[in-house]
């Protein structure tokens, strides 16, 4: 019943106001804990109540956050939904083995470019070493960095400026900023060679202020931060069009006039384009088919089909309902 004398809660903070004075900010917690969280203040009001003296401390879980820094990451949140990108994945020394797993699939999602990795490209080794610590996020950031995955699919075949901007992208969580750090890149993977151009972005000042040795590098684009330049938003989106994308699929560079330049790029949606398979709902073609088998056992035919884009997963199924081989599939032009 005591939920139904709120004089007493009053007096009870009064009480608290004294106990923790001349701390502002911690009686102001306190009050305000008091008046919101009656059902989890009742375990605590039985201590005070059978004791002399007002000793019992609140415990930490029981006060309310009070950092208006926090109230406005929230808001924030909210606010920018699906534009907020990048969230931090952090691996602590007391994390669990799911924890673990979740870390490193955030790395090959990162520093790949969203590939499916199949078993065979796994870096065990690598991923057992961060299992068991001797290994930190960063370290296995740089042995994805430095794996005949990550080579073969962006130095070996993606043009320079590509394989630079992704790499700001996939390291540091940004687009290039300026012509002058793609120069200084280039020249330094010219001069000094792949594995030394990885380092130089791990090894960076701007990777160990934003992600440390615990945190897997992400996304930043959607996010001011002091010293950044706001054509990173743009640029940001100019290279990562979203999930649905692979990075290894763009081979050429999206910045080179921008960085050139100096100036700020467009932010398009995603065209409505499907190329090939969009267009091809909208087309004719010819399907030769042979070995159908009809009424007869033995009879077996070559048939010719005209079938619309649209239908054509349904007059596929029905052909091998029949057993038929499909021979060729042409367009109708």
């Amino acid at each position: 019943g005591i939920t139904h004398y709120p004089q007493f809660y009053k007096n009870l903070a009064h009480k608290f106001d004294q106990q923790f004075a001349p701390n502002r900010r911690s009686s102001r917690c306190c009050q305000h804990f008091i008046q919101t969280n009656v059902a989890k203040f009742q375990d605590l009001l039985l201590k005070l109540i059978l004791s002399d003296f007002f000793t019992v401390f609140v415990p930490v879980s029981y006060l309310p956050i009070c950092d208006d820094r926090d109230i406005r990451s929230k808001e924030h949140n909210k606010r920018m939904g699906s534009m907020t990108i990048g969230s931090p994945v952090e691996l602590w020394p007391t994390s669990s083995p799911d924890d673990v797993q979740s870390t490193i699939r955030a790395v090959y999602k990162q520093v790949l470019g969203n590939p499916h990795v199949m078993d065979s490209e796994r870096l065990t080794i690598a991923e057992s070493q961060l299992g068991d610590r001797s290994f930190s996020v960063r370290d296995f950031v740089r042995a994805v960095g430095k794996s005949e995955f990550y080579r073969s699919r962006y130095f070996e075949a993606c043009a320079p400026y590509r394989f630079v901007e992704l790499n700001f992208m996939h390291f540091l969580g940004r687009p290039p900023q300026s012509q002058a750090e793609v120069s200084e890149h280039i020249i330094r993977c010219i001069e000094q060679g792949y594995d030394a151009e990885i380092d130089s972005y791990l090894d960076s000042d701007e990777y160990q202020i934003s992600f440390s040795e615990s945190i897997v590098p992400y996304n930043r684009g959607a996010m001011t931060e002091v010293g950044q330049s706001q054509v990173t938003y743009n640029r940001s989106f100019a290279i990562d069009r979203g999930p649905a994308q692979i990075d290894s699929a763009v081979k050429s560079s999206r910045l080179v006039y921008a960085v050139a330049t100096n100036s700020s790029n467009k932010v398009s949606p995603a065209s409505l384009n499907l190329g090939g398979s969009g267009e091809a709902n909208k087309k004719m073609f010819k399907i030769l088919v042979t070995g159908a088998k009809f009424d007869r056992p033995r009879r077996i035919s070559t048939s010719t089909y005209l079938v619309a884009g649209d239908n054509m997963t349904a007059q596929i199924q029905r052909i091998n309902r029949t057993s038929g081989k499909i021979v060729s599939i042409t367009e109708v032009v």
